[in-house]
This record gives structure tokens, sequence and C-alpha cells, in this order.
């Protein structure tokens, strides 16, 4: 117990002097440092407690979490950097392997630390004036203290369900989110906690260990967990043998296999199999937070941070290509669930002569989220913001391995799907499509491939129900091709 009282009283005097030095003077608008840093816990679905620290800072973003991606890694210490050379995650076991991202594993970490994008002076009005301003009915707006904190404490009910609801509290301050809960009747959904903020008078980002082998392809988040034990085409074999024994319930007799190139070593074979019939999108976006951005808004390898000025009605996005540079937009938020802004600009590319030509669609969804989605048409955006986990019904399964050149950090990917489509498994919006080709044993093969970050050439063919894959940042289609042609059905 004394322990129990020692350890709540240092949290409370860490996140009293950590707050203080965010804090300049009082007013009736949020006090905004450039640079925080915030250590504390998120829980998913009324699961363990999970450590998360984030750090935001001028052209930078980077956290620390147990999250996992693509429902691997989960529970695992990982850490992830934003920068202006690109998108990079790395295990603590692991520091001496990167593994570089197409984009951010978890955007929505971004908004975190950001104040309230609504006005101060409009929570120290009624229920009836934030509820307006917010788009969503407020159960409950009162004062109160978190850890010492004088904050502002509200429950949001939500306009799509009556059993949904946010807790939040609100420094009174700075206008950042403290704590976080969100339920659906009993059940808990998510819950986030600050035990400390500290605003740094020189911005220290997360980056990889200097040396660091760097990782480039689309494998799976399982696969590198394993990337530093290679083996050969024999473990590739037996991988295949130990998922098809494993998935009783499914036939796995179209399982086919390859001849890997021989600049390759093995890494890990995953098997994902899912009832999509079963899945229910969970919105994690704060109702009064920063932006949520959607998928396919800014090209490969590019990333944004975000700040709101509630006393303008401003956003701005801080833009980082690939290779150096940025760049930034300044546009209004809008005011209402009904209002919508648009953006369309054209930005040069660094490195080459083309320009990239950007478009966004930014409004305020019903469940009071701010979203910036690609295109200008907010019904085409609310559609696939309602279809981010495919609502396909029926039983999918996916087969991936994965392989490494050890020497170069490039990557060779075999994908199987059975009843899955390829754009549902790997981005399709980040690939463009250029040309087929007719192979006598294998049929049509598409051929697709994308440039930024890096380069990722990738082919694909039918045969019979299934769908394959292959792609690679250091073959050429040719070369993909003659590896596709060797491909074969495993022995029963």
């Amino acid at each position: 117990m004394n322990n129990d009282l020692s350890n709540r009283r240092e949290t409370i005097i860490c996140l009293v002097a950590a707050l203080s030095l965010l804090i300049q003077t009082d007013s009736n608008s949020w006090v905004f440092k450039p640079t925080v840093v915030g250590e504390g816990y998120e829980r998913l679905n009324g699961g363990k407690n999970l450590a998360l620290s984030i750090r935001v800072g001028p052209g930078s973003f980077g956290f620390r979490t147990r999250r996992g991606i693509e429902g691997a890694l989960f529970g695992i210490d990982r850490s992830e950097a934003v920068t202006s050379q690109g998108v990079f995650t790395w295990l603590t076991t692991k520091p001496n392997w990167v593994w570089q991202l197409l984009e951010t594993s978890i955007p929505e970490y971004s908004s975190f630390l950001q104040p309230s994008r609504f006005k101060k002076s409009i929570f120290l009005q009624d229920k009836t004036v934030v509820s307006k301003a917010v788009g969503l009915p407020v159960n409950q707006l009162e004062t109160g203290r978190l850890a010492s904190r004088p904050v502002f404490m509200l429950t949001l009910g939500n306009s799509l369900s009556t059993l949904r609801r946010q807790q939040l509290w609100l420094d009174t301050e700075t206008g950042i989110t403290l704590k976080r809960l969100e339920t659906t009747g009993a059940n808990e959904d998510y819950a986030l906690e600050w035990h400390s903020l500290n605003s740094e008078a020189v911005a220290t980002p997360l980056y990889p260990t200097a040396g660091s082998k760097v990782v480039r392809g689309l494998i799976h988040p399982q696969s590198f967990e394993h990337i530093d034990k290679l083996g050969g085409e024999e473990d590739y074999l037996r991988s295949l043998v130990t998922i098809r024994n494993s998935n009783r319930k499914s036939s796995l007799s179209w399982l086919q296999h390859i001849i890997p190139h021989p600049d390759f070593q093995f890494v890990n074979t995953s098997a994902s199999e899912r009832d999509t019939s079963s899945l229910k999108q969970q919105q994690r976006s704060n109702a009064l937070a920063g932006p949520e951005f959607m998928p396919g808004g800014l090209p490969p390898g590019w990333s944004a941070t975000t700040e709101v000025d509630p006393d303008k009605g401003k956003m701005t996005m801080n833009l980082m290509r690939p290779g150096g540079g940025t760049a930034k937009i300044i546009t209004q938020t809008p005011s209402s669930q009904s209002s919508t802004s648009t953006v369309a600009m054209s930005i040069s590319s660094p490195n080459t002569d083309e320009n990239v030509n950007l478009a966004f669609v930014i409004f305020m969804a019903k469940d009071g989220s701010l979203v910036v989605g690609p295109g200008n048409s907010r019904e085409n955006v609310e559609e696939q913001r309602d279809h981010l986990i495919d609502q396909a019904t029926g039983r999918f399964i996916v087969i991936r391995s994965d392989f490494l050149d050890p020497n170069t950090g490039d990557t060779l990917t075999f994908a199987q799907l059975n009843n899955r489509a390829i754009g549902k498994v790997f981005d399709s919006h980040l690939f463009k499509k250029q040309d087929s080709k007719v192979s006598k044993k294998l049929g049509s093969i598409q051929i697709s491939e994308l440039n930024q970050p890096y380069h990722i050439s990738m082919i694909s063919w039918i045969s019979g129900d299934q769908e394959l894959v292959l792609m690679s940042t250091k073959l050429t289609t040719s070369e993909l091709i003659v590896v596709a042609e060797s491909s074969s059905r495993m022995n029963p």
C-alpha cells in the first residue's frame, strides 16, 4: 500500500512539474508548445495497459508503443520515427534492424498531444454551446482536477449510437486530453492516460540507431520479428507444411511454393484467416482533437503533422517528402458537420522534374472526428472510412512468405490469396499499373510498380480461385516472372 501511495505521489509530482513547463500565462487561449513528449498508457478493448510514449516536434514525429501492425507485433515494444528521410520502425530488442515503411503505422497518434481544435472559451460556457460547436450531444461538462491539474471533464454522446460515448479530461491551460475513455454500453473500447507531459527547449526526435540495417518492402510485420533468424529453402518448405497442417478447418490443397531467387534467404511465412462478416470497424479518433488522415491522401513515403489554431479556425499541414524537403498547407477547418473544406495544389517533387498533385477534402464526421481524406468528394471519403475494414462476407485466407537479401536489406514476398482481392491486402492506391504480359505457364500477368520512397516491382496472376502475388525491392519484372514460373503445388 505504501509503495502504491508513493508511486501515485511521484506520478502526480511528475505531471505537475512537467505541465508547468507548458504553462506560460493564464488566458482564454490554449497554451501551445511545438515540442511535447508524453509518457503514459493506452488500453484496447478492456485489455492490459500498454505503455505509450509520443514525441512531437518541428518537422518530426515519433512514438514508442506496444500496439501491433496488421494484427502482429502486439504487446512487443516498438519505436517509430517519421522524418523527412522517411518512416522507420524498429523493435527495442532488435535496434540494429530497421524497417522503412511506406507510411506511418498509427497516424492517429499525431493528434494525441495537440490542443483541442475548439476554442477554450467554448468550454467555459454551458453544454448547449459545446454541443453545438462539436456537433455531438454533451451529457456532462464540468470542471475538476486530475492529478492536481485543473481540467474540463466532458462526456460526449454519439449520433451514430446511443450506447457509445467518450469521456474526456482536457487540461484547462494546454487543451491537451490528459485522459480519455471510450465505451459502448458496459464495454470499454479504448482508454488513454498521460502520466507526464514535457515541453523541451530543444527538439530531440526519435531516430534509428546509427549503422542499423534498413529493411525495405511490404513484408508481413510478423516477418520483421524474425528478421535476424534467416533460413534456407528447406526452412521455407517446412513453414508451408506447418501452416497446412495447422489449418485443419480450411482446405489448403491449393497452396503453392516457389524456388526463391539465390540472393534471398527465407525469413518467415504467415497465415491470416478471418471471417470478415463478424468484423466491425472501431473508431479511435478523439472528437475534440486534431485531424484523422485517411489512406491515399499523400504519395508513398510522404508524411504529415498538423497544427490546429482554434482561435483562427485554421489548420496547418506540415508535409515531409522522402529524400528531404518540406511543404506547408494552411486551410480553414470546417465549422460544423454540414461544412466541407477542399484543398488542391501542385508541389514539386525532390530529385525529379515532376510535380505532385495533392487534393484533400476536410470535414467533421458524424462521430465528431475531423477527417482529412484524399480527393475532393466527401461522399467517397465517408464511404472509404466506413469500409476501412473489409465488409465482404465469407472467409478469406492469405499466405505470405518473405525473403531477405541480408547484404542490401531488399526483400522478396510471395503472397497467395484465396477469396481475397489483392487491393484489400496491399494498398492498391500506392501502386501504378504499368503493363500486362502473357506467360505460357501462368497465363496473363499484371505488372505494377511503386517508385517512392523506394522502388517495388509487383506481378500478379490467377491460378484457379487464388490470386498470386510476387513483389521485390530488388528484382526486375523479368526476374520476378522467372521466379513465378517456378511455382508449383505443394505435395499432399
